[in-house]
């Protein structure tokens, strides 16, 4: 998203020596892209008309400490020298309102989930938990607008990089280091930077840091960067990716998102006119870029696709496919759902028939009033803030304009979406109908017990623009949110536009879960700062106590059946029981065809839950089959639980006997461990013979040492190995017996082998 920046305040030497800079930057930007004119130009310039993928090398690669920007930063400002310099600048739209194409899928809500409830203040109803902390994040330095509020948590700090500075402080809001985001990326050799995103991968405990540089040039690029820790305060990779190798477009607004394979990011294309040209997707194997490595990043450019695609930040190390969403079609009330899937270097990116719906809404999010001020806050349009994937669920907020047909007001939506499905699990809408309040700028956390804060800021006629927050449990009503409550009270009125026409806010902001226990939420929110024309971002921080939730407990985590062809495999049985304070009021699922669970639900406070699991296998054929028990209560402090399910379905009867071990002919140093293979059965019991002649007599484990054999295989013991004179040859063979069987038969190997003793 372009930006405003203030350079009435540079003295006109200071703003020379910045131009004569930029002249030398852009000459080594053409020689670079003079070199890029070869293969890889081409590739893109195919990849445009086919929407193929493409590998790309990365421009420019540095490992850098935080430290050494430190230094950087302070030594420009030692020498009155401003880090960053830009020019005023228009938000950009991007396309709205979209068809939908032919064989669309459209998955519209259940009927628990339509309500789409106007929250006004006043509403009856909870007022959302009070906050356990706030405190300033980074104030205004009267240099950018808008600031590009956004921030991450980690498990020591907090990361605030806007499009002026970029902060980290400690939990309690203790500032440890500010640099100028330009001096973060200066290492890369780029100048102009803007529209920074940041989030903490708790997969792999890395923030994870995006940016773009140099709009509106040849030199356009993506900027994105890796912590080589979970602490921001120390090294962090940096690369810089070439924004389109054909010079013909520019990157701007970018999103970031991750799973266990890839780190993705995408970003908004524009023509050098501003016209909006597609988007382009970066797929980045995580595990190279979490070692600061030579990334080779996938790249695919998208036109007709809409704009501004949001990939999910995954909080589950197991699942393979990454989600990417974007608005599609507001007057239709339509979302669509893009994948990334298979392997970390071989991904493939889909953009499936899926189109979530909810209510419809208009894109054309009129301005926030505000107290003090006839002048408008811009609340841009409806593009998608930010997504995130939990509990088997996509989460994405974002702002509409209501009503839909003819727009007065602008209102906070959030989703909760099937992501196999695409069906909408519920959506709601934030809004106040009755003071005028608009809430603008959203963005949603989730945390592990599927409690979700939603942050944004807010603003009427008779109110700054402040920054507010709502909340929901597992008490909440489905499509609904608890009543909006106050983070941070607007101090002023605000208006600055650095000559530009737009009165600038946002462009969004963040809500983070953090990674220490999972569930406390984090929000960080744009508020009007005293004095007048001053913005300032703000967090706070929400607490939920762990000793007021149900905890699950199960007897098993791990079941184990066996069965003989064409029959049902006997009945097993599992206890469910709470381990905390407050009722469990359990589900329960599982994901095989051949398996069921009763009952599926209940409550228990103190008292144990018996489940009895039921096998349905005679139609099964043999093999080793695997599925997941999985229970569930959204207010448990460790829900889901699961039980992992191994069932054997076998031969009737034990039907043969094939040695392995020691091969036929061996001459063995050491007592050997003999190894057959059985065929069938379904309690199977063995006894290896031993003797000098391939027809006995045999010396037996069973009727000579009196021990059944229950595995498939059996160790010679050392007593009887030294009793055998070197170079004695041996001869053995196994047999073996169903125990099941109403009428068991021995069965014995087809082969006798040989061994000698060294």
């Amino acid at each position: 998203m372009l930006h405003s920046v203030n350079t009435s305040k540079r003295p006109l030497a200071r703003v020379l020596l910045v131009a004569v800079a930029l002249i030398l930057l852009q000459s080594a930007w053409g020689s670079r892209s003079d070199r890029a004119e070869g293969a890889q130009m081409k590739r893109l310039r195919r990849s445009q008309q086919t929407n193929a993928m493409i590998k790309v090398q990365p421009v420019a690669q540095v490992t850098d400490t935080m430290a050494e920007m430190i230094r950087r930063d302070e030594a420009l400002r030692a020498k009155g020298l401003a880090p960053h310099v830009s020019e005023p600048a228009p938000f950009l739209a991007v396309p709205h309102d979209l068809p939908v194409p032919p064989g669309a899928i459209i998955q519209g809500p259940s009927a628990a989930a339509t309500a789409d409830p106007a929250l006004p203040e006043a509403a009856a109803g909870p007022l959302a938990p009070a906050l356990t902390a706030t405190f300033e994040a980074l104030p205004d330095n009267g240099v950018w607008i808008p600031p590009d509020t956004n921030g991450a948590v980690g498990p020591n700090h907090l990361m605030v990089p806007l499009n002026s500075q970029v902060r980290v402080q400690t939990k309690t809001g203790v500032v440890l280091s500010t640099v100028s985001l330009s001096t973060f990326w200066a290492s890369l050799g780029v100048s102009d930077v803007f529209d920074p995103k940041v989030i903490y991968d708790p997969t792999s405990g890395r923030f994870l840091f995006v940016a773009c540089a140099e709009r509106r040039t040849a030199a356009s690029s993506m900027l994105f960067a890796v912590s080589a820790t979970s602490d921001p305060t120390g090294a962090w990779y940096l690369w810089q990716l070439d924004g389109d190798a054909s010079n013909t477009n520019w990157v701007d607004y970018p999103n970031i998102g991750v799973n266990t394979n890839w780190i993705t990011f995408t970003s908004n294309m524009y023509s050098m006119g501003d016209a909006f040209a597609g988007v382009n997707i970066w797929i980045v194997n995580k595990s190279t870029a979490l070692d600061g490595g030579a990334v080779l990043t996938n790249l695919i450019y998208r036109p007709g696709m809409g704009g501004t695609h949001v990939p999910c930040l995954t909080y589950s190390a197991s699942d393979p496919v990454l989600y990417i969403l974007n608005n599609w079609n507001g007057s239709s009330g339509l979302l669509r759902l893009y994948t990334i899937t298979g392997t970390a270097d071989a991904p493939t990116w889909t953009a499936t028939s899926i189109f979530p719906t909810s209510s419809p809404w208009s894109w054309n999010c009129p301005d926030a009033p505000q107290l003090g001020s006839s002048n408008g806050i811009d609340t841009n349009d409806d593009r998608l803030m930010n997504a995130v994937q939990r509990n088997g669920s996509l989460w994405c907020a974002h702002a509409v304009a209501l009503p839909a047909s003819a727009p007065t007001r602008t209102a906070a939506k959030w989703w909760q979406i099937n992501p196999i499905t695409g069906a909408v699990i519920q959506s709601g809408v934030v809004e106040d109908t009755i003071s005028g309040m608009f809430y603008y700028f959203p963005s949603i956390a989730v945390n592990a017990n599927n409690e979700a804060l939603l942050g944004f800021s807010g603003s009427s006629s008779t109110t700054y623009a402040g920054a507010y927050y709502t909340f929901r449990d597992s008490t909440t009503p489905a499509g609904a949110m608890q009543t909006v409550s106050l983070m941070k009270a607007g101090e002023a009125p605000y208006y600055k536009t650095f000559g530009g026409p737009r009165n600038r806010w946002g462009d969004y902001s963040a809500t983070c879960v953090d990674p220490v226990d999972d569930t406390t939420l984090w929000t960080i929110q744009e508020y009007a700062k005293a004095p007048e024309s001053t913005w300032g971002t703000w967090w706070g921080k929400l607490e939920l106590v762990p000793g007021q939730r149900p905890i699950i407990s199960l007897s098993a985590n791990a079941l184990e059946n066996t069965v003989m062809i064409g029959g049902n495999a006997a009945p097993q049985s599992f206890e469910v029981w709470n381990s905390g304070e407050t009722s469990l009021a359990y589900s329960i699922s599982d994901d095989a065809y051949w398996l069921s669970c009763n009952p599926t639900s209940g409550e228990c406070e103190t008292e144990q839950d018996t489940i009895t699991v039921q096998y349905a296998t005679s139609m099964m054929t043999p093999g080793i089959y695997m599925a997941t028990i999985t229970v569930r209560d959204p207010t448990a402090t460790n829900s889901p639980q699961e039980i992992e399910v191994t069932l054997r379905v076998v031969e009737a009867g034990l039907t043969g006997i094939d040695m392995v071990s020691p091969w036929n002919g061996t001459a063995l140093a050491s007592a050997p461990d003999f190894v057959w293979i059985a065929t069938g059965g379904l309690s199977n019991a063995f006894a290896v013979d031993i003797g000098f002649a391939p027809t006995g007599p045999f010396y037996s484990t069973f009727e000579n040492l009196h021990q059944p054999i229950y595995e498939n295989h059996w160790m010679m013991p050392a007593t009887i190995w030294n009793r055998i004179a070197s170079g004695t040859r041996l001869y053995w063979r196994v047999r073996g017996m169903d125990m099941s069987a109403q009428s068991p038969a021995v069965i014995t190997s087809d082969e006798v082998w040989s061994f000698t003793k060294r």
